[in-house]
């Protein structure tokens, strides 16, 4: 059996500098600094987004929710192939919609998936145009989609008793749009014309 020899340096290597303060070794002034500028700089840039998204009202909230079930069955009703239909219970709040199958097997009825939402007791639905009639005095509304993912021009008024928001859905649009209280114009027949 082979022993390699083992011999210590005691000798310090000149090419290694050292500080000031001997073998310690920390950060400068100057990098904390540059630390701490870039921080609060990264937490001044995210307060206010983080501010708006716990401030948003369950009426601003609640319709963003229904815009997006409307966008995401239309899509659905593309992808499926077959037309997908909206049920919306006025009284209760309730709103839910299912596909036919197609190709895609598209077919709605969980919960986790957005196919249905519940809106909070505070939001009310106080009127539903759907092509250019009033659904006046019905607990029940169904909305088609067709195939295509278009359906009539569709117009919900939401209200919490203090505030007011509308969601407009256009026949050739594929996103909705939301209108908070202070930009909704009264007019109807305009926004359903976009005139």
């Amino acid at each position: 059996m082979s022993s390699f020899p083992i011999t210590l340096c005691t000798e310090k290597n000149p090419d290694v500098r050292t500080s000031s303060l001997g073998d310690k070794s920390g950060f400068t002034l100057l990098e904390l600094l540059v630390v701490m500028v870039i921080g609060v700089l990264f937490i001044s840039l995210s307060i206010p987004q983080l501010r708006s998204n716990l401030l948003v009202s369950e009426l601003d909230r609640s319709t963003l929710l229904v815009a997006q079930m409307i966008d995401r069955m239309k899509l659905d009703a593309q992808l499926s192939e077959h037309g997908c239909l909206m049920e919306i219970s006025i009284s209760e709040g309730k709103l839910s919609y299912y596909c036919n199958g197609g190709r895609q097997g598209v077919s709605h009825r969980d919960e986790k998936d957005g196919s249905r939402l519940q809106l909070p007791s505070s939001v009310q639905i106080s009127s539903i145009w759907y092509g250019y009639q009033q659904m006046n005095g019905e607990n029940s509304v169904s909305l088609w989609v067709n195939p295509r993912g278009r359906m009539n021009h569709t117009i919900i008024n939401f209200d919490d008793g203090k505030n007011a928001s509308s969601l407009i859905s256009k026949v050739f649009s594929m996103s909705s749009l939301v209108y908070p209280k202070k930009s909704r114009p009264s007019d109807h027949f305009s926004l359903l014309t976009g005139s």
